[in-house]
């Protein structure tokens, strides 16, 4: 804005009136542009805050009233209930997926007749991902040889091989 003010005094110097006047309508158009996005991005910003502040308090306390019943008022304790009892099945079934690679993929050591398929497996095993519930979805504890979610790529990343490059060419 300072090189268009710049500008338009070199222009009024310069007797150009019809281009300062061109300039001044220009100017208003950026100020107008800017003060439109500014109003769309801090609207934008408190929409998704928002949400997800009352997405939060509803994982937090799915049959309590919270900021998501503002949102969505037709949620009700039974709508809650099968909702929290679904998300706790598909939880299950996800840690199963990964855990199952795990033991299938990283903890087997397959005999070396398996050319394409095998590979040293001469390492300490994977630990598997805790379930953090029992297949009748009642919740369970975390036992001895399993990784919480929060810290899982932490310890995962121990059970990395580096392998070099005098072994590759053997």
């Amino acid at each position: 804005m300072l090189f268009l003010a710049f500008l338009g005094f070199l222009l009024l110097v310069l007797g150009l009136q019809c281009l300062v006047y061109t300039q001044v309508i220009f100017g208003w158009i950026l100020v107008a542009g800017t003060f439109i996005l500014c109003g769309v991005f801090n609207l934008l910003h408190n929409v998704t805050g928002d949400a997800c502040v009352a997405m939060d308090e509803w994982v937090q306390h799915p049959t309590a009233h919270t900021a998501l019943n503002d949102i969505l008022p037709c949620v009700d304790n039974a709508t809650a209930q099968e909702t929290l009892l679904q998300t706790k099945n598909v939880s299950h079934q996800l840690v199963n997926v990964v855990n199952g690679i795990i033991n299938d993929a990283a903890n087997r050591d397959l005999p070396p007749e398996l050319a394409p398929l095998y590979y040293n497996q001469s390492g300490p095993m994977v630990p598997i991902l805790f379930n953090p519930f029992h297949s009748d979805l009642t919740e369970r504890m975390c036992t001895t040889g399993e990784v919480s979610l929060f810290n899982s790529s932490e310890v995962w990343k121990k059970y990395i091989c580096n392998v070099s490059a005098s072994i590759l060419s053997v």
